[in-house]
């Protein structure tokens, strides 16, 4: 066999050998570690969401006591649609710039029996568009 065959066989085994242990090292070695490091840091972002999602509902939680214990918001619920306590209660309390001032995208108002009394979406944080009660049915 001439030398320059013997030469390329050598290398060609020594690559293929020197490829093998390089993969057996990452694959025993790094990637178990890897996934150990990638498992960690979604565990943390995970976390965070649910602390954002848990801050999100404390909020609410705050509003929804706050204005469930205002006497003008019992009046509201019991009042009927097109009476002068029920639209002087949206004059002054259901406006674009009270929704925007909670950070609200959506505001519904049950009465008791869970009926929708009122219900709208903030646009752009310019427009109240009314929410369909055929919309929420399938959240019941």
């Amino acid at each position: 066999m001439a030398l320059h065959r013997r030469f390329a066989l050598t290398v060609l085994a020594l690559t293929a050998g020197y490829l093998l242990l390089g993969y057996s090292i990452l694959r025993a070695v790094v990637y178990p570690t890897f996934t150990t490091l990638e498992h960690r840091a979604a565990e943390g972002h995970l976390a965070r969401v649910e602390d954002g999602f848990r801050d999100i509902a404390l909020e609410t939680s705050l509003v929804n006591m706050d204005w469930a214990q205002w006497d003008d918001s019992v009046a509201f619920i019991e009042a009927p649609v097109g009476s002068d306590v029920y639209e002087a209660y949206k004059k002054v309390n259901l406006r674009v710039s009270d929704m925007v001032d909670y950070d609200l995208d959506l505001l519904m108002l049950f009465d008791a029996r869970d009926r929708l009394v009122w219900g709208r979406f903030l646009v752009d944080d310019a427009e109240i568009v009314p929410l369909e009660e055929a919309l929420i049915a399938p959240f019941r």
